[in-house]
Protein backbone atom coordinates (compact mmCIF):
# COMPACT_ATOMS: atom_id res chain seq x y z
CA UNK A 1 0.00 0.00 0.00
CA UNK A 2 2.84 2.43 0.41
CA UNK A 3 4.35 1.75 -2.56
CA UNK A 4 1.14 2.04 -4.27
CA UNK A 5 0.81 5.68 -2.39
CA UNK A 6 -2.78 3.82 -1.12
CA UNK A 7 -2.65 5.69 2.35
CA UNK A 8 -6.20 6.19 2.77
CA UNK A 9 -6.26 2.49 2.51
CA UNK A 10 -3.79 1.81 4.99
CA UNK A 11 -5.56 4.06 7.05
CA UNK A 12 -9.07 2.48 7.10
CA UNK A 13 -7.38 -1.29 7.11
CA UNK A 14 -4.04 -1.83 7.86
CA UNK A 15 -3.37 1.03 10.59
CA UNK A 16 -3.84 -0.44 14.25
CA UNK A 17 -6.48 1.38 17.15
CA UNK A 18 -3.61 2.38 19.09
CA UNK A 19 -1.60 4.11 16.31
CA UNK A 20 -5.49 5.89 15.25
CA UNK A 21 -5.56 7.23 18.80
CA UNK A 22 -2.47 9.20 18.12
CA UNK A 23 -3.24 11.07 14.89
CA UNK A 24 -5.97 11.69 12.39
CA UNK A 25 -6.75 9.92 9.44
CA UNK A 26 -6.24 13.24 7.40
CA UNK A 27 -2.72 14.47 8.94
CA UNK A 28 -2.08 10.29 8.46
CA UNK A 29 -2.50 10.86 5.01
CA UNK A 30 -0.97 14.08 4.78
CA UNK A 31 2.33 13.11 6.33
CA UNK A 32 3.02 10.14 4.17
CA UNK A 33 1.75 12.19 0.99
CA UNK A 34 4.57 14.80 1.38
CA UNK A 35 6.96 12.42 2.91
CA UNK A 36 7.04 10.53 -0.27
CA UNK A 37 6.23 12.06 -3.18
CA UNK A 38 9.73 12.78 -3.67
CA UNK A 39 10.65 9.52 -3.83
CA UNK A 40 9.60 8.50 -7.25
CA UNK A 41 8.79 4.80 -7.99
CA UNK A 42 10.41 2.04 -5.65
CA UNK A 43 13.18 -0.08 -7.17
CA UNK A 44 14.61 -2.51 -5.01
CA UNK A 45 13.61 -3.03 -1.72
CA UNK A 46 15.56 -5.55 0.77
CA UNK A 47 14.42 -6.82 4.31
CA UNK A 48 17.74 -6.07 6.68
CA UNK A 49 16.29 -7.06 10.18
CA UNK A 50 12.79 -8.22 11.72
CA UNK A 51 13.06 -7.76 15.31
CA UNK A 52 10.41 -8.51 18.04
CA UNK A 53 9.44 -7.61 21.24
CA UNK A 54 6.40 -7.84 23.75
CA UNK A 55 7.11 -4.43 25.29
CA UNK A 56 7.48 -0.76 23.88
CA UNK A 57 9.70 1.49 26.81
CA UNK A 58 9.30 4.74 24.62
CA UNK A 59 5.29 4.39 24.27
CA UNK A 60 4.52 1.76 27.17
CA UNK A 61 2.62 -0.49 24.69
CA UNK A 62 2.87 -4.30 25.34
CA UNK A 63 1.71 -6.67 23.25
CA UNK A 64 3.49 -9.03 20.66
CA UNK A 65 5.54 -6.03 18.19
CA UNK A 66 7.55 -6.54 15.36
CA UNK A 67 9.75 -3.92 13.75
CA UNK A 68 11.12 -4.86 10.26
CA UNK A 69 13.35 -2.61 8.63
CA UNK A 70 14.84 -2.23 5.29
CA UNK A 71 16.80 -0.36 2.63
CA UNK A 72 14.37 0.86 -0.67
CA UNK A 73 15.65 2.18 -3.51
CA UNK A 74 13.90 4.86 -5.30
CA UNK A 75 14.17 6.84 -8.07
CA UNK A 76 14.55 9.31 -6.27
CA UNK A 77 16.76 8.27 -3.29
CA UNK A 78 17.79 5.75 -1.36
CA UNK A 79 16.36 5.01 2.14
CA UNK A 80 16.00 2.78 5.50
CA UNK A 81 12.45 2.42 6.47
CA UNK A 82 11.65 0.73 9.51
CA UNK A 83 7.71 -0.51 9.78
CA UNK A 84 6.17 -0.96 13.27
CA UNK A 85 3.57 -3.63 13.59
CA UNK A 86 1.61 -4.41 16.43
CA UNK A 87 -0.95 -7.28 17.05
CA UNK A 88 -4.54 -7.01 18.00
CA UNK A 89 -7.27 -8.12 19.83
CA UNK A 90 -8.47 -10.00 16.47
CA UNK A 91 -5.30 -11.36 15.97
CA UNK A 92 -4.10 -9.66 13.05
CA UNK A 93 -0.86 -7.63 12.80
CA UNK A 94 -1.57 -3.89 12.23
CA UNK A 95 0.95 -0.44 11.65
CA UNK A 96 1.85 0.83 14.58
CA UNK A 97 4.28 3.10 13.23
CA UNK A 98 6.60 3.92 9.95
CA UNK A 99 10.24 5.82 10.03
CA UNK A 100 12.28 6.76 7.42
CA UNK A 101 16.18 8.25 7.08
CA UNK A 102 18.27 8.31 3.76
CA UNK A 103 20.66 5.48 3.56
CA UNK A 104 23.64 7.03 2.32
CA UNK A 105 23.46 10.23 5.24
CA UNK A 106 26.33 8.16 7.17
CA UNK A 107 28.46 7.28 4.61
Amino acid sequence: MLEKAQYSDLWDFNTSDWFKKLTTKDAFVANLTLGRARLGRLIESKVLSNDFSSFDPSSGYTGPIYAITFVNSYAGSRIFERIIVIQEKDGNFRLSGIWTDKADKGR
